[in-house]
C-alpha cells in the first residue's frame, strides 16, 4: 500500500523560538520518519533582508517537493510568516494538493485585528481554503473561528518528550530556591511584571534566572541599576544543552505572558518536574492547572506574581506535590506520542 507523503513546512530547527522547538522534538523522537515527512525550511534568523532572500532561495525547493508529495502541511505565526506561507497555501491548493495550516501565531487575532481590508480578506481565505486549519487549544479553535467561522479547525496540542527529562525525578529543592524564566525577553512575556514582582521577593532566599532574547540588555540594565546582579542572572538566549542544565538547576518556572499560543517552554518546564506560575491566555489554562501544577495569575499584575511565587516556595509539601503533578501532566496529556497519534490519524483522513 502507497504510503502517505508528507510535505512539512516551517522554520529552520536552529532559529530560536517556538516552531522550530516543535518541529526539532518531532525530530528527535523520530516522529517524521514514521509518518513519512519530508520538512523543508522556508524561514531563518536573520535581518529582514537575510530572511527574505532565505525564503526565495527556498521557494523553488518547496514546489519541486511539493509534486510529489500528498499533504502539505505548514507552521505558520502572524505577520510575515503567514504573509509569506499563504503564497505557497496558495500555490498547493492550485496544484491539487491537501493543505494543512497549523497557527502558533501567539497574537494571531491581534494581527488580524490591525490588517488592512484586503490583508483580512486574503487572512480568512487562507483559513477558509486549507483542508484543515491546527489550533493549539481550545482557546484558539474560537479565536480562529471568529476570524473565519468556515475554517475546517481541529485542536492538536503542542507536546514534548518527557522521557527526555526522566533524570529530573525525585527533585530537592535548592537553597537559595531557584526561579527560572524561558522566553524572548520583552513586554509580551511579562518580563517587566517579573521585575516588578521580584523587587517584592525577599531576594535573599530567592534567585532568579531570566533566559531568552529580546530586550536582554535594556533587561540587565535595569537588574544594574537595581543592584540585584547577585540574585537576577541573565545569560541571554540559550541553546538546547544549557537550557537543560538551567530546567535542572530550577525549581519553579515563571511565564507572565499577555498573549501565547501553547508555550512549549511550559511544558519542557512540566516535563522537567516544575511547579509553574503563569497566566490564563491562550492554551496555557490547558496544561497549567491552578492549585494543581502552579498558579494562574491575572496578566499584568506583578504582585498577585510575586504572592503566588512565595506561595509555591514557601510551602515544600505543597511545592513536590505541584512539581509531581506537572511531570504527570505532561507524560499523561503532552507526551510527542499523542501528537503523533493525532496527525497520523489527520493525515489519514485528508
Amino acid at each position: 500500500m502507497k504510503r502517505t507523503k508528507i510535505l512539512m513546512l516551517g522554520t529552520d530547527v536552529t532559529t530560536m523560538g517556538g516552531i522550530a522547538s516543535v518541529i526539532r522534538d518531532y525530530i528527535d523522537t523520530g516522529l517524521m520518519s514514521r509518518l513519512n515527512i519530508t520538512y523543508v525550511a522556508t524561514h531563518r534568523d536573520g535581518s529582514k533582508m537575510a530572511k527574505f532572500v532565505f525564503f526565495l532561495r527556498q521557494v523553488p525547493k518547496v514546489f519541486l517537493k511539493c509534486f510529489p508529495a500528498d499533504i502539505v502541511h505548514i507552521h505558520t505565526s502572524h505577520g510575515w510568516s503567514y504573509r509569506r506561507l499563504v503564497t505557497i497555501l496558495f500555490g498547493a491548493n492550485l496544484i491539487g494538493k491537501k493543505t494543512i495550516l497549523h497557527v502558533h501565531g501567539s497574537e494571531f487575532d491581534l494581527y488580524f485585528d490591525k490588517a488592512g481590508k484586503v490583508e483580512q480578506a486574503i487572512i480568512r481565505y487562507g483559513l477558509r481554503t486549507a483542508d484543515r486549519v491546527i489550533a493549539l487549544s481550545s482557546d484558539w479553535e474560537t479565536k480562529l473561528h471568529t476570524i473565519e467561522p468556515q475554517a475546517n479547525i481541529v485542536v492538536i496540542r503542542n507536546g514534548v518528550d518527557y522521557t527526555r527529562y526522566l533524570q529530573f525525578t525525585g527533585r530537592e529543592m535548592h537553597t537559595p530556591a531557584n526561579v527560572l524564566f524561558l522566553g524572548r525577553l520583552g513586554d509580551r512575556k511579562g518580563i517587566y511584571d517579573l521585575l516588578e514582582a521580584i523587587a517584592e521577593l525577599d531576594r535573599s532566599e530567592i534567585e532568579f534566572v531570566l533566559a531568552g532574547d529580546g530586550d536582554v540588555e535594556r533587561v540587565r540594565a535595569i537588574v544594574s541599576e537595581r543592584g540585584w546582579q547577585r540574585q537576577v542572572r541573565i545569560p541571554g538566549w540559550v541553546g538546547p544543552e544549557d537550557k537543560m542544565a538551567l530546567l535542572r538547576a530550577a525549581d519553579l518556572y515563571v511565564l507572565p505572558s499577555y498573549h501565547e499560543g501553547l508555550p512549549i517552554s511550559v511544558l519542557e518546564a512540566m516535563a522537567a518536574g516544575l511547579a509553574v506560575i503563569s497566566t490564563p491566555v491562550g492554551g496555557i489554562p490547558e496544561a497549567v492547572i491552578d492549585g494543581r501544577n502552579g498558579y494562574l495569575v491575572p496578566p499584568g499584575n506583578p504582585r498577585a506574581l510575586a504572592e503566588r511565587i512565595r506561595d509555591a516556595l514557601m510551602d515544600r509539601a505543597r511545592w513536590r506535590a505541584m512539581s509531581d503533578a506537572s511531570f504527570l501532566l505532561a507524560r499523561e496529556d503532552f507526551d510527542t506520542s499523542i501528537v503523533e497519534s493525532h496527525l497520523k490519524d489527520l493525515y489519514e483522513s485528508l
